[in-house]
């Protein structure tokens, strides 16, 4: 899988994350497993983010290397 497509897919699990726990948080019954779900679901999204920022730093970077190697727009064809 190429870095960018697990960029995507990040973009698409984290709402649905969102969405799981707001879920969680309406159907509760105990405080500390929702705190638990919270943390969980807080500390998948960081580390998606945080594997986001790398993932474009480094896209950035390799342009920045090799200038001559851009994606190939619509009105350079």
């Amino acid at each position: 899988m190429s870095n960018e497509l697990k960029a995507n897919f990040s973009f698409v699990i984290i709402p649905l994350m969102s969405v799981k726990f707001l879920q969680k948080l309406l159907q509760s019954e105990n405080a500390l497993d929702t705190l638990y779900y919270g943390i969980g679901v807080a500390l998948v999204t960081l580390s998606l983010a945080a594997f986001n920022y790398v993932s474009e730093k480094e896209k950035m970077d390799e342009l920045e290397l090799h200038p001559e190697e851009e994606e190939t727009r619509a009105q350079d064809l």
